[in-house]
């Protein structure tokens, strides 16, 4: 996974980039003149939430590139300053994409990623040729939800009580709050290793010395977020395509609606779709409803038939089977126990 040096407005930032071809699990760089996706995830859970994507011969056809934001998974670098907003998170985003010498891209993004994404389209159209938004974020914050984060902020903070002690159950607590939030309770392998893999990214990053950079990262990014203006939902000039769990925690249909109409009243090209019993990640356990979409997005911009390849290959199936992950086909060991990552769950 190619770790690129870019020069943002606070300084330099290494992002971990994850790039997959048709041929090539983890690339080094894009296969020339095949369409590329660019996956933007959301707070808590990196990159790994497109393992779903990333393992669909259907996707794979195409170039296949991710990212963890700042402030999660592998990404290092300069501190996230105060008063770091959308419009920062997509400015860094355009200077990746200009570090890996991407070409306009198809975007699928979930929940916050959401959020960069539309201001993208907005901002940059001619870098944008569609959009494929789960659970978008296109107005502000609700008061519930709003409350909701910063409990669960406190929660964490709270786990490390003094210098050198941390309450893993508290942490763990904490974790749990988001998970609930994205999965809706709904426990599967996939979410249970989800869960327990990026628990241990967050306690890597947001330790008492980083607990500005979780905040801003995570809680000043939900909570400060504006309504986007349908003056400039009128600049987008690409496809989109939006989904919704119908057991959604943390937004009604009443919230999406709103987006979908606002982007309507701009004159967008926009469908939504409901998903029955799916999450607010609905993606990540759907995505035989959510990847035809994004492949047609796709296709329809594309002249001639691209062939799909035999056989590929999920960068994250070894992390997420050490997590207790067990592929489709697989079976349990021979004890009849999966263990999750770190114990998060323990004996299942």
């Amino acid at each position: 996974m190619p770790i690129i040096p870019v020069k943002t407005r606070s300084g330099l930032v290494h992002f971990n980039c994850t790039i997959s071809t048709p041929s090539k699990t983890e690339a080094d760089a894009i296969e020339p003149g095949l369409p590329t996706i660019l996956f933007m995830h959301g707070v808590y859970l990196p990159q790994l939430a497109f393992h779903s994507q990333f393992v669909d011969p259907m996707i794979r056809k195409f170039n296949c590139v991710v990212f963890d934001f700042r402030g999660h998974g592998d990404t290092t670098g300069a501190d996230i300053p105060e008063g770091y907003g959308q419009r920062d998170v997509a400015d860094d985003v355009v200077r990746l994409m200009d570090a890996l010498r991407l070409p306009a891209c198809h975007i699928m993004a979930l929940s916050m990623g959401t959020v960069p994404a539309l201001e993208i389209a907005i901002t940059h159209p001619d870098r944008c040729l569609s959009l494929l938004l789960v659970s978008p974020l296109g107005i502000e914050e609700t008061p519930e939800l709003k409350t909701a984060h910063e409990e669960i902020h406190k929660l964490w903070r709270s786990g490390f009580p003094e210098p050198g002690v941390s309450l893993e159950d508290v942490l763990k607590d904490a974790f749990y709050g988001c998970m609930q939030l994205a999965f809706s309770g709904k426990q599967s392998d996939m979410s249970d290793a989800c869960l327990a893999i990026a628990f241990r990214y967050a306690e890597r990053q947001w330790d008492p010395a980083h607990f500005h950079i979780f905040r801003r990262c995570t809680l000043d990014l939900f909570n400060n977020r504006k309504t986007l203006a349908v003056e400039r939902l009128r600049r987008i000039r690409c496809p989109l395509r939006l989904f919704r769990g119908n057991a959604d925690l943390a937004h009604s249909p009443e919230f999406t609606e709103k987006v979908f109409q606002n982007m309507r009243d701009a004159g967008c090209d926009v469908k939504l779709t409901s998903v029955d019993n799916a999450p607010h990640l609905v993606s990540i356990d759907n995505s035989q409803i959510t990847n035809p979409v994004l492949h047609s997005l796709v296709m329809d911009q594309v002249r001639k038939p691209i062939s799909e390849p035999d056989t590929v290959f999920s960068p994250w199936t070894p992390i997420l089977r050490d997590a207790g992950w067990i592929p489709e086909g697989d079976e349990e060991d021979e004890d009849g126990f999966i263990m999750h990552h770190q114990g998060f769950f323990g004996e299942c």
